[in-house]
């Protein structure tokens, strides 16, 4: 299922439940994000990716829609708490388990002929390893990078530890989304939740250098606009920094298609 995508949606930034005390910073996906985008563009039984699954919310969504859903996550402390949170989606199915990984490359996804809601598959992983994982292949992905903002010293990708820099940011995620690319059906969608950066007087463009550097892995098709609905505390910023945090009220979807690998 693929409907024409709208270009503005409207959407409230609304959690489901509360992290514990050990996540002081709520970075997930609203629920109603995900689904948006995940009833429009894909049916049941398709296959979902999120490589940057954080708390494993675009997981359980796509679970909850009777989706095959498959993460990686690199901070193990997130993969804990999620693998917890989508245990739940396996209520009443007592031969699966929520991200069974134990090192080996074995999924947890309903077996065939089960009626029970596929079981996600969440793995601590390294996004940029993607292509040494043992995985399906995709028919559509959806999900939110780590920022960055112009003139950071540290790596985004591998939970803001090392050494790196913006440059070496986007080209990492340049490297992400081409392994990504190569485990796309054809005509597969890939949608990236992102936003420019407001910070100490600045703006880092990271929406738009985003587009550029993940455009020459994947074909752009476009921008949705995700104007958020709510009060500035529920956003991921300050209080003063916009419903969103980061200094906007909005954010962005950039939506692009899977094509034949470059060489």
């Amino acid at each position: 299922m693929r409907t024409r995508t709208r270009t503005v949606l409207s959407v409230p930034i609304e959690r489901e439940g509360t992290l514990p005390l050990a996540f002081p910073d709520d970075l997930r996906f609203p629920d109603a994000l995900v689904g948006e985008f995940l009833e429009r563009d894909t049916d049941v039984g398709d296959t979902v990716l999120d490589p940057f699954a954080g708390f494993g919310t675009v997981l359980r969504v796509a679970a909850d829609l009777e989706r095959r859903a498959y993460g990686l996550e690199y901070d193990a402390e997130k993969v804990t708490y999620a693998r917890e949170r989508l245990e739940a989606v396996s209520d009443g199915n007592s031969n699966s388990r929520a991200g069974v990984d134990s090192g080996s490359d074995s999924d947890s996804n309903a077996e065939p002929g089960s009626t029970s809601p596929p079981t996600p598959t969440l793995r601590h992983g390294d996004a940029l390893e993607f292509s040494s994982y043992d995985l399906p292949e995709f028919d559509y992905c959806f999900t939110s990078p780590p920022f960055a903002t112009d003139g950071t010293t540290v790596d985004p990708l591998r939970d803001y530890a090392g050494e790196s820099d913006y440059e070496t940011y986007l080209e990492d995620l340049q490297d992400v989304f081409a392994q990504v690319n190569r485990r796309m059906r054809p005509g597969g969608r890939v949608v990236l939740e992102v936003s420019n950066l407001k910070h100490d007087g600045e703006v880092t463009t990271l929406a738009w250098d985003v587009a550029d550097s993940v455009g020459e892995v994947l074909e752009f098709q476009g921008e949705v606009i995700v104007a958020w609905e709510g009060d500035e505390t529920d956003g991921y910023g300050e209080a003063d920094e916009g419903i969103y945090g980061y200094g906007y009220d909005h954010s962005y979807c950039l939506v692009f298609e899977a094509e034949e690998p470059r060489s």
